[in-house]
């Protein structure tokens, strides 16, 4: 439901998940943040020298609902530890605070919690 409000406004995820994941990791981490007060950070990792993948931590929790976007990846909603063998693979991890405006998203923001609230997760 929150991609089809992304996507009625004018922003596509056509080819979720592939190619969202920074995008995703980014509004999903910054939701956490704000509606419940937890630390999520935004992780990215490289792999294979050049291929780039990001998911959300939040403590000793991995929370990647883009991973499925690769043949080796994990189911559509994987909540992992971080020394999981999948993730630990991504090497040259940084982390930073989640920021919908990182990738432009700002714009976003508005119909990512809209879709959200749809779903009875509103900010507080």
């Amino acid at each position: 439901m929150c991609l089809k409000k992304l996507h009625q406004r004018g922003i596509t995820f056509r080819f979720f998940p592939g190619g969202t994941c920074g995008a995703v990791s980014d509004l999903l981490g910054q939701y956490l943040r704000q509606a419940y007060g937890l630390d999520a950070r935004y992780v990215c990792g490289l792999r294979d020298g050049q291929q780039s993948h990001a998911w959300v931590r939040v403590d000793d929790v991995i929370v990647d609902i883009t991973a499925d976007q690769f043949e080796d990846g994990m189911p559509p909603v994987a909540v992992a530890s971080p020394d999981n063998e999948w993730h630990a693979a991504w090497h040259k991890q940084t982390e930073r605070q989640p920021d919908a405006g990182a990738y432009a998203l700002h714009s976003m923001w508005e119909a990512f919690v809209e879709g959200m609230a749809i779903r009875g997760n509103s900010l507080p």
